[in-house]
């Protein structure tokens, strides 16, 4: 009887069995003698020597460097701080339990010193405010949906006859302070809302008769809310209490009255724009993951509001104070190495310019925007710890580029598109160039770049059908609104870097990419008129932008010989009161050097240019480390070659133009560097990670006897003794 996995050698085979591989050697025979195994053969014969070579030993030794950097003196006195700060070696083992409690960990009451994250944490824990939060939280989510269906129907009531007194005093002309207040908006806002009061009172009558279930429950059991739990908050099934609070319909009601009387005196969008912004704010400071999530998925929308960078930077410093408060607390991990310190250094310079500048106030505030923006790099890295954040972060990003192709594409379609940043003389036969969401089609392009390399990353990624159909269109998308952009520079960009994503992927791609850009050569004289003259203006440089850039570097290098040790200062005022000084004649209103590398050889001199070059290039030495160690076949491997040649697209791209100009691209630069240090930190196993999912743990403490005094010391803080001596206590985000 034959076993399955019994296997023959090819010496064992009959030959008649192998005769029918006679073909494919002989097809392979023949291959070798044309030039396109010649090809094949030298470029494995070069990709080998180059990884052998000196190039190739130095950009796969960034672990000996990092081995150099731990041995240094200020990292073996940061270790030592850090020991005396954080708990250490306190993990005894890791117990193995059932699947709905793999996360528990076992730990020795003597292995648990009371040093600086113990007594932040406990100090933390036991204060007013979080006591309060914490009490809120727990009435919120365990509530029953009945109580909720009064709530909501109170509301709608109450807001029903506030607008109704609102509308009839307005269309009456009684001028009372509240109707003033309201009267600002549209009487169509007004039914809008009462529409909605209807509506919402129908729609809790259903929930004041559902069976008695907390708010936290009930949402896990549905879909839609389901969905949100687990696959944007991360949270298991396993940490959802099944318990729920008394009903107390009488005060549900009064607090529902309430809400809707305030209606009266502020408008319903603006009240329930506050309620909003209030359960986001306290779920970002539970989940820190979630406000990456959320920073990602709307970034591009913030252009729909007066002062978008301001959203930004909000949700931010959130997204950081969170992560500080996790990381003290010791609920979150955080690791440094020579590129995190590089990256870090760079930040203080850019703080720094800020500080010592010519721009005065307006560029002090910039160096605000941009160093909180950075630092967001070392929240991504402290904070995405498992692959499921991975994809769940690119997946967002993925998504929000969808929208915002889509709405480049109708663009073009409804021909909604603008001719104001192009050469028209020139380029007479394009009707103009889609910005979609984004203030420029040069920013629109700068992003349809990152998500593009996001989409690919995911692709690389994740293996499951439906999530490759996904990354796909994602892809088809970007590259149909890329072209609508008419962006010359993302075009050649793009191109670039998915060559070199090719080639380093595998060296059998070489021969495909040298026929590409030969067809590419054919088809570039026959190809639409359009196409050929936005190419051929590359090198012919017949576009006007074009000239316009080589004379603001004409400008910008008379800048920089007089600034280049100190720099300017970081930001457009600075930028605008130097520059007019060393400008040509006619181009003194540009508002900064279109180029990434000049622009920082401006603002911060050489020293952070230098520093800016040293953290790209330990950026490719991790990347090729892990290629070099994990080859090209793994997931980790080839997401963080995406992302990577994201970056290097992006850098290109930089070289024509000042990529950093708008705010959140600057930070999309960023969040892409952290998910790279991210995913090349579990590929290599380098932090040991207390958690793989930020959820709600539960921490078991072995005590040592079962005493009357432990145990009441225990009860009193609000820990559940077992009957096996063991304290089970409940770790809340």
């Amino acid at each position: 009887m034959k076993q399955k996995n019994d296997k023959k050698s090819r010496k064992d085979v009959p030959a008649r069995e192998l005769s029918s591989d006679k073909p494919a050697r002989r097809r392979s025979a023949f291959y070798r003698e044309t030039p396109g195994g010649a090809v094949g053969r030298s470029v494995k014969f070069v990709r080998r020597a180059a990884r052998k070579g000196v190039v190739g030993r130095y950009m796969s030794g960034y672990d000996s460097l990092c081995e150099k950097f731990e041995q240094t003196k200020f990292v073996r006195k940061f270790s030592y701080i850090r020991k005396r700060l954080v708990r250490k070696n306190s993990v005894i083992k890791r117990q193995k339990m059932p699947e709905e409690a793999s996360d528990v960990l076992v730990y020795d009451e003597e292995s648990l010193p009371m040093n600086f994250t113990d007594r932040f944490s406990s100090a933390f824990d036991r204060s007013v405010t979080v006591g309060i939060f914490k009490a809120i939280k727990d009435r919120l989510l365990y509530t029953p949906v009945s109580s909720y269906g009064v709530l909501s129907f109170s509301f709608a009531l109450f807001m029903l006859i506030t607008q109704s007194l609102c509308l009839l005093f307005t269309r009456s002309g009684i001028e009372l302070p509240a109707v003033a207040t309201f009267s600002g908006e549209d009487n169509v806002v007004s039914i809008m809302f009462m529409s909605a009061a209807v509506i919402l009172m129908t729609v809790s009558m259903a929930l004041i008769f559902t069976r008695e279930v907390s708010l936290y429950s009930y949402m896990a059991e549905s879909r839609i809310t389901g969905f949100v739990l687990k696959n944007l908050l991360g949270i298991r099934t396993s940490a959802i209490d099944g318990r729920v609070m008394k009903r107390n319909s009488g005060l549900v009601f009064v607090i529902g009255m309430i809400f809707g009387l305030i209606t009266f005196f502020i408008p319903p969008a603006r009240f329930l724009g506050t309620m909003a912004v209030i359960a986001l704010i306290s779920v970002i400071t539970c989940i820190p993951e979630f406000g990456l999530l959320f920073l990602v998925f709307t970034l591009p929308f913030y252009s729909l509001f007066r002062h978008p960078t301001i959203f930004a930077v909000i949700i931010c410093l959130c997204v950081l104070i969170s992560t500080l408060i996790k990381v003290l607390r010791g609920k979150r991990s955080f690791a440094m190495d020579p590129l995190d310190s590089l990256i870090f250094l760079f930040i203080i310079l850019v703080f720094f310019g800020g500080v010592i500048t010519f721009g005065g106030i307006a560029s002090f505030n910039a160096a605000i925007t941009m160093t909180v923006m950075g630092l967001i790099y070392f929240s991504v890295t402290a904070l995405i710890k498992s692959k499921e954040w991975v994809e769940r972060i690119l997946s967002a990003f993925m998504a929000s580029s969808i929208i915002v192709s889509f709405i480049g594409i109708l663009q073009r379609a409804l021909n909604l598109q603008s001719d104001i940043w192009q050469d028209n003389e020139v380029f007479a036969s394009i009707s103009g160039r889609v910005f979609s969401l984004w203030e420029n089609p040069n920013v629109l392009a700068e992003y349809i770049l990152i998500a593009f390399f996001m989409s690919s990353a995911y692709l690389m990624f994740s293996k499951k059908q439906t999530r490759t159909t996904f990354s796909l269109v994602t892809m088809a998308m970007s590259l149909l609104c890329l072209a609508l952009t008419w962006s010359r520079g993302a075009w050649l960009s793009l191109a670039v870097s998915v060559v070199i994503m090719l080639v380093v992927r595998t060296h059998k791609s070489l021969p495909w990419v040298v026929i590409l850009i030969l067809a590419a050569f054919i088809f570039l004289p026959v190809a639409p008129e359009p196409i050929s003259e936005r190419i051929s203006s590359i090198v012919t440089f017949s576009d006007s932008s074009v000239i316009y850039r080589m004379n603001i570097w004409s400008g910008v290098s008379r800048m920089v010989r007089r600034y280049f040790i100190s720099g300017i200062g970081v930001g457009e005022s600075a930028f605008r009161a130097v520059y007019p000084d060393y400008a040509l004649s006619g181009i003194e209103s540009a508002p900064h050097a279109h180029s990434l590398f000049a622009q920082i050889l401006a603002e911060l001199g050489i020293c952070g240019l230098f520093v800016f070059i040293l953290v790209v290039i330990l950026l490719f030495r991790s990347a090729f480390t892990l290629f070099e160690k994990w080859g090209m076949r793994n997931v980790y491997s080839l997401a963080v070659l995406a992302l990577s040649c994201g970056i290097l697209a992006l850098l290109i791209n930089g070289l024509t133009d000042y990529i950093w100009y708008n705010y959140r691209i600057y930070l999309c630069f960023w969040i892409m560097m952290g998910l790279i240090t991210s995913v090349r930190r579990q590929a290599d196993h380098t932090e040991t990670f207390i958690f793989g999912e930020p959820d709600a743990f539960d921490l078991d403490i072995k005590v040592s006897g079962k005493s009357r005094a432990r145990k009441k010391t225990a009860l009193r803080e609000g820990i559940d003794v077992s009957e096996t001596g063991v304290i089970k206590r409940k770790l809340s985000y």
